[in-house]
């Protein structure tokens, strides 16, 4: 209740990281506070992928989903229905090449040689698609959503739809 109640107005962003809040006594009330909190206050809020995020952790049927560049659907599916475990490599969107988030080095062409050369991504989560006013920056091969923003109220939200960004940094940064 102290960090959802109290505390939250204190923080700069909100992670959620393959979450599952459930075990935790974490209810509507709480999850309104996180969602208020982005909308009313301008606060941030991420979420990052995994078996315990978006429609896996059944996400669709909160109040988070009211704030996240995604749709979730409303019924609860398993996790073999709402995960894909496929190796892809994720590419800039039209929008994400020209973003500032996604810069890697200033040099427009030299960012997107980078970006095709990251390591691949072990496997994502799957998505009833984007809400209209989001604005995607990384897709898989075939369009799916990875990296999206948006803005919510007085806001912004991002998703994040894979959980193993983690090999960009063990093998591409060891580079």
């Amino acid at each position: 209740n102290e960090i959802f109640g109290n505390e939250l107005p204190t923080f700069d962003i909100v992670i959620f990281q393959n979450f599952n809040f459930q075990p935790y006594g974490i209810f509507g009330f709480h999850l309104r506070s996180v969602r208020d909190y982005v909308m009313n206050d301008g606060g941030a809020f991420l979420m990052i992928g995994g078996n315990k995020s978006f429609d896996s952790g059944n996400y669709g049927r909160t109040p988070i989903s009211e704030i996240l560049p995604v749709e979730l659907d409303y019924m609860a599916r398993p996790a073999a229905d709402t995960i894909s475990g496929e190796a892809f490599r994720p590419k800039l969107t039209a929008a994400g090449k020209n973003h500032p988030i996604m810069r890697i080095v200033p040099d427009r062409d030299e960012n997107e040689k980078q970006w095709n050369g990251m390591p691949e991504l072990e496997g994502f989560n799957m998505v009833e698609g984007l809400n209209p006013d989001a604005v995607p920056l990384l897709a898989s091969p075939e369009g799916e959503p990875i990296l999206a923003l948006t803005k919510a109220g007085s806001g912004k939200a991002a998703t994040f739809l894979s959980d193993s960004s983690w090999r960009w940094n063990f093998i591409y940064g060891s580079e």
